[in-house]
């Protein structure tokens, strides 16, 4: 059953589909959620073509040489964000729907709510042909937040607990404070020792979900290495880097992308393109790709990434692992499960040998491998790899640790899957206690407890959410 907030939009596309014979509609929707609604209305007569699978700017040639192949009387054509990356391609498409009206048919397109704003902006005129248009909310389930932040992005130095971490937020405050208001005119010596002490404080802030200050250190520190280093230096270069990790943690796709163009520009300039420092800007933009729902694109970059690791440390590195990884990442989110295990298996021999049982790194394979099982309904097997990583978690990192927060999230997934809601509940207050701690804004806060709020329903409970919440936290 769709979710409250999507009858409406289910309705309106069913009653068009079905007493339309042509015309062209639009929903927005986020990647997955494409998928699903044209899995919804799949059947004889209706024909998808999805360009994550094919990768290209939009076309009208290609899309009339497809649906000429078809047998179908409706053509949901999804994730255009993909195939209208630039205005022209935009045009291209404004130019063509007079074209694609004599394709006899009803034309039914998907994209994200950022790739609409764009095609408003440049293609006004294809609007008018548009008879209705949709938005579709993640379906009213529990999310899986595991795929989203138990990635292979490397985490840098962490401080397991929260005051553990607030004391060193507290210790380099004062400090770079001062380091802030050093007049770019001082010794070039002093300026990138201030820049080495601002980067270490902006990785602890990026780490725990403090972007908004992360990103002023991070700025700071391009404008001393750009006035002493010049714009050219691999230095700068990793600060343009570490700019466009923030903006992708804030969900700035676009520019993230630009500010990892900048990057990978000077590297390729000055280091060659076997150099790591390409391997990792690489794995950073495909997990743009990623994220966008852009998995050929993510996947072409991540063996970019591969072939350099490889061929530089080898393939029983634990960097190269990490390359395995993320690849294993993109077919998990395919919904590719026996890719993605393979994968993953290469990643996991490595880390164990090389990392040993209870490292982070091997624990984040054990957390990944069990979200593939969930997929496949092996809760039994998800549940035992879950709880290899969180042994590992806790004690590395600590119980309020975002990552373990996570692990604590992952384990509700799978109970609520298997239907025992209240066992998911316990362990969803785990994680939404850790998370609290870093404050109502962290990026899973929210989503955790709309996880809780769909259990807690699910689960039968008479007492209100909010009552249940209230008397639960803290025990």
């Amino acid at each position: 059953m769709p979710s409250a907030s999507n009858s409406e939009s289910f309705s309106s596309l069913r009653w068009a589909l079905k007493n339309a014979r042509n015309g062209f509609y639009l929903y927005t929707a986020a990647p997955p959620m494409q998928r699903r609604v044209a899995d919804c209305f799949g059947g004889s007569g209706v024909a998808v073509y999805d360009y994550s699978r094919n990768n290209a700017p939009y076309s009208f040639a290609n899309l009339a040489k497809w649906a000429m192949q078809q047998n179908a009387d409706v053509f949901f054509v999804i994730n255009m964000q993909i195939a209208l990356r630039e205005n022209n391609d935009m045009l291209n498409l404004n130019l063509s729907r007079d074209l694609l009206t004599e394709i006899d048919g009803i034309w039914v397109f998907g994209m994200t709510a950022d790739a609409d704003d764009r095609l408003v902006k440049t293609a006004v005129d294809f609007y008018s042909f548009i008879r209705l248009q949709m938005h579709f909310e993640d379906d009213d389930a529990e999310q899986d937040i595991g795929k989203l932040i138990v990635s292979d992005t490397p985490p840098g130095k962490y401080y397991g607990s929260y005051d553990e971490a607030k004391k060193q937020m507290d210790r380099y405050a004062a400090m770079c404070e001062g380091l802030l208001q050093l007049p770019l005119d001082a010794e070039p010596e002093r300026l990138l020792s201030a820049a080495m002490t601002l980067g270490t404080s902006a990785e602890l802030h990026g780490n725990y979900g403090n972007y908004d200050h992360a990103m002023e250190l991070y700025s700071r520190i391009v404008e001393i290495r750009e006035k002493v280093l010049g714009k050219e230096h691999p230095d700068t270069a990793t600060a343009y880097n570490n700019i466009a990790l923030v903006y992708a943690k804030q969900g700035d796709d676009n520019k993230a992308l630009e500010w990892y163009h900048k990057a990978l520009a000077i590297s390729e300039k000055v280091l060659g393109k076997e150099n790591l420092a390409f391997a990792t800007i690489y794995n950073n933009i495909a997990d743009i790709y990623s994220h966008q729902g852009n998995y050929p694109e993510a996947l072409e970059w991540f063996h970019k990434a591969l072939a350099i690791s490889e061929k530089v440390l080898g393939k029983e590195h634990p960097d190269t692992a990490t390359a395995y990884n993320n690849i294993a990442l993109v077919y998990a989110k395919q919904g590719d499960d026996p890719k993605a295990l393979e994968w993953y298996g290469k990643a996991l021999a490595i880390r164990e040998k090389a990392l040993g049982k209870e490292h982070p790194d091997t624990a984040v394979t054990y957390g990944n491998i069990a979200l593939v099982y969930t997929s496949q309904g092996g809760y039994p097997e998800a549940l035992e790899c879950h709880h290899k990583a969180l042994a590992v978690f806790e004690k590395a990192l600590g119980k309020e640790h975002p990552s373990t927060a996570t692990m604590y999230s992952n384990i509700a997934f799978a109970y609520s899957h298997q239907g025992d809601h209240l066992k998911a509940l316990e362990w969803y207050i785990k994680s939404y206690e850790a998370l609290l701690k870093w404050g109502e804004n962290h990026p899973n806060t929210s989503l955790i407890r709309n996880n809780m709020s769909i259990a807690h329903r699910n689960a039968g409970l008479d007492e209100p959410f909010e009552q249940w919440l209230k008397k639960n936290l803290g025990h």
